[in-house]
């Protein structure tokens, strides 16, 4: 998944944009084990939450986001 977020993210913004402007979108994975539980964690910028999101949908549709 996190390879079809970097992959997907290129074409929202054109390759040139990453070498001139310095955009460069950022997404952030913690994964977490806590009372025999294992929690993921994603976060990005305000501007791609809603596309992190349905990513999210479209591979686990039955995970929980908080």
């Amino acid at each position: 998944m996190l390879s079809t977020l970097h992959h997907a993210v290129e074409h929202l913004h054109p390759w040139w944009q990453f070498w001139h402007n310095s955009v460069h979108p950022v997404f952030r994975l913690e994964i977490v084990a806590s009372e025999g539980r294992i929690r993921f964690f994603l976060s990005t910028e305000r501007e791609y939450a809603s596309f992190l999101t349905s990513q999210i949908y479209a591979h686990y549709s039955d995970c929980l986001l908080y």
